[in-house]
């Protein structure tokens, strides 16, 4: 079964033991999917395990549990190279049977990112600076350099914007308070923008 692209639901049964299911997708060098097992979830004892193959027939991506909580795959892959990928799915123990059901999603992945702080609260004494460490989270094959600014500050503080450019994770903002300034507290709001690398040159903000 072959897919011209994601955005698709299917539904199916391991009925045999040592059985693999498998489906076929056309994607693009560069174009992100996530797939998605949903067997547990319902109810089935099938402990999924999800991989994909490229138009080499190389594996390049597996999953088996979702998370510590989670016997169900999900699985996040941008491809290499342009042409049909295989994805695979079969039991982890290889077991089988008529309750072996489940479904599996697969979607595209829009390009985007996430911005996270070390800390959710800093201090900073009159006349002294203060580190704020930020990181960024790229997704969906976005690479693109990402802004992040420091606003609604108290008054008296300033901060200079972080550029984490392409391939940078990690960064800081560095917050400072000018000598003298009053005591004051103030819920300040991160700001994260970032120019996609690609054709269209689209800002995002986050």
């Amino acid at each position: 079964m072959l897919f011209r692209s994601p955005g698709v639901c299917l539904t199916g049964r391991l009925e045999k033991k040592g059985e693999t299911d498998s489906f076929k997708m056309e994607l693009a060098k560069g174009q992100a999917i996530i797939a998605r097992v949903h067997s547990r979830k319902l109810g089935t004892p099938l402990d999924s395990h999800l991989s994909i193959m490229s138009p080499a027939g190389k594996q390049v991506a597996f999953n088996d549990d979702a998370s510590t909580s989670s016997k169900d795959s999900t699985l996040t892959y941008t491809a290499t190279a342009d042409g049909v990928h295989e994805i695979r799915l079969r039991d982890l123990l290889g077991r089988g049977g008529e309750d072996f059901a489940y479904a599996l999603e697969v979607e595209a992945v829009e390009p985007g990112f996430t911005v996270t702080c070390d800390d959710d609260k800093v201090g900073v004494l009159p006349g002294g600076a203060a580190p704020w460490f930020v990181r960024v989270v790229r997704t969906g094959g976005f690479t693109g350099a990402v802004t992040v600014r420091a606003e609604n500050l108290p008054p008296g503080m300033s901060a200079d914007p972080c550029v984490l450019p392409p391939g940078q994770n990690d960064g800081l903002i560095l917050l400072r308070a000018k000598a003298g300034a009053a005591p004051a507290a103030s819920a300040v709001r991160l700001d994260r923008k970032s120019t996609r690398l690609n054709s269209s040159h689209t800002d995002i903000s986050r």
